[in-house]
């Protein structure tokens, strides 16, 4: 009679328990309750953490996506949204412009100021043409003092006349008026001028016109019932609600018009599922198999860290969108890039994680029967894709770059893959240590996964693992 005596095995029994092996070198029992309570544990501290984040944190790159004219109306129309109650400011949006698209900024810019929307634009060096759409002009010198602030008049004839009544020379009609206006201020770099422009403007009637209209204004004002702040002032132009459905509306989108990041994902969870899955295939029933199927679960899970390092590169773009341009407009809450984008990254996982179930299970040929293969796809490609693409977001938006946050998410890898019992057990692990084998999420998932392969499994020992107990003995 030949008895196993393998680790794990019982007197008299040719055979080990996966149970009982688990038991003994894992200190694990199938029947564990609290593990499930550990990954509920997790999920509940993960939230917790993703909503305490406020992150402070383009259209297209450089040479592709929208042209330069495109860029400037969409950042008008940005700032738009966000409903700009008294002025709409714009810091030289004819820059970097032909004279066709200036032409057009200009024109919308028109538009919208005839609709009732004060404009206050900063202009460089613009066309006579350009100059004369304008409505109204403050002039500044150096050092920011006030050389002129009122109308400009057709064909710019009310700054021309200031100019000129107060000693400026007569200017031509075919000179630029804006290039005339500066060159009698003395702007640039080596002008210079004899006049004290500032003063003038002071001593001028147009300053006391400008002056007395101020004062009428803030007399007004404050006997005006709009401001005795009676009304709730809110941050944000609509409610959290309608935020999130646009926003994640444009995530997914994004999502779904970038092929690349689809497909990448989609072979490296297919790729990975074939190569595992075949590397251990049909791990039988000896004491080797044991050792590969605890080793193919654990492989399961390492394949989170390429698709987190996916995530984060692709979630970078987002968060640097939010933080470049939209956060100053106040258009949406902060916590909408990271929730949206954890929306839209779950359905393609669920998808592609079943791909990686089926490549990777079945060809281990272990328990086909639903009540197992089920679970472990209810475990791994739903509760686990959950988890990782979580934490992977989590990493990255409280990181201050994309290379900050690989050291980081390395980091915290390697400590709950090198403490979730399957490198080293629990009982050889340092005294002091032992506590983050509980505290490793990935205990719980790797216990999981572990229990529902091994659980009830008989593994038949081989000749060099038996021995006859009523061999004679040798001493």
């Amino acid at each position: 009679m030949s008895v196993c005596a393998s680790v794990g095995s019982r007197p008299g029994q040719s055979y080990v328990s996966g149970d009982d092996y688990l038991k003994a070198q894992y200190d694990y029992e199938y029947k564990h309750t609290w593990r499930n309570f550990g990954i509920l544990w997790y999920f509940i501290i993960g939230f917790i953490v993703l909503k305490a984040i406020e992150a402070d944190a383009l259209v297209g790159e450089l040479g592709a996506g929208l042209s330069v004219e495109q860029r400037k109306k969409l950042s008008i129309g940005v700032e738009l949204v966000a409903k700009p109650d008294l002025l709409l400011f714009l810091d030289e949006p004819t820059s970097g412009l032909d004279s066709q698209s200036s032409w057009a900024i200009v024109q919308l810019l028109k538009k919208l100021a005839n609709a009732g929307q004060s404009i206050l634009c900063t202009i460089h060096q613009p066309s006579a043409t350009l100059f004369e759409q304008f409505d109204r002009l403050l002039l500044l010198k150096k050092g920011g003092q006030t050389v002129y602030f009122g109308d400009i008049g057709d064909n710019s004839s009310m700054v021309l006349d200031y100019f000129q009544r107060n000693g400026g020379r007569e200017c031509d009609g075919s000179e630029n008026p804006a290039e005339y206006v500066l060159e009698c201020i003395g702007a640039g770099a080596t002008a210079s001028v004899s006049e004290n422009w500032h003063e003038i403007w002071k001593r001028s009637s147009e300053h006391e016109a400008v002056d007395s209209t101020i004062q009428r204004l803030i007399q007004s004002s404050g006997s005006s019932d709009d401001l005795k702040g009676d009304s709730k002032i809110e941050k944000y132009a609509t409610d959290y609600f309608y935020q999130f459905k646009y926003v994640y509306l444009r995530t997914a989108v994004t999502f779904w018009r970038d092929l690349d990041y689809i497909m990448s994902k989609m072979m490296l969870l297919l790729v990975s599922g074939l190569y595992v899955g075949f590397s251990f295939y049909d791990v039988g029933n000896s004491y080797r198999g044991l050792q590969n199927a605890l080793f193919a679960t654990f492989i399961s899970i390492i394949v989170c860290a390429p698709a987190i390092n996916q995530i984060q590169a692709r979630a970078l773009a987002s968060r640097e969108l939010f933080e470049v341009r939209e956060s100053k407009s106040n258009m949406y809450h902060w916590s909408l890039p990271l929730l949206t984008q954890y929306l839209c990254e779950i359905p393609y996982h669920f998808v592609f994680s079943t791909f990686y179930f089926v490549s990777f299970y079945f060809p281990l040929k272990i328990f086909f029967q639903a009540s197992r293969s089920a679970v472990f796809f209810l475990n791994y490609s739903i509760m686990f894709q959950l988890y990782y693409v979580g934490l992977g977001l989590m990493v990255l938006y409280i990181s201050p770059n994309l290379a900050s946050a690989t050291i980081l998410l390395s980091m915290i890898l390697i400590f709950m893959l090198a403490f979730c019992g399957v490198m080293q057990v629990p009982s050889l692990m340092p005294g002091f240590w032992t506590f983050m084998w509980k505290l490793s999420p990935y205990t719980y998932f790797v216990q999981n996964l572990l229990g529902l392969v091994l659980h009830d499994k008989e593994v038949v020992c081989s000749k060099k693992l038996s021995f006859d107990p009523n061999r004679p003995k040798l001493w």
